[in-house]
């Protein structure tokens, strides 16, 4: 739970606009540090459709495995 939070406390919702399916991925994270959230309102032709911060980073940041020895 968040600070000074507890479970009866009602849901804030925090209003975003959302942005277009052909903004690059740099602005979406963006908005999602300024309004502090883990999902994006995305339009997408005529659908709204919502991406995650799990999504865009798997888009933008590749893990290589490297074995290490002692």
């Amino acid at each position: 739970l968040a600070d000074r939070r507890s479970l009866e406390d009602r849901i804030q919702p925090r209003w975003v606009k959302p942005i277009s399916a052909e903004e690059p991925l740099s602005k979406a994270l963006a908005l999602m540090m300024e309004h502090n959230i883990r999902h994006l309102p995305v339009v997408s032709n005529a659908d709204i459709k919502m991406i995650d911060v799990k999504e865009i980073a798997k888009q933008v940041v590749w893990v290589k495995s490297k074995v290490i020895k002692f």
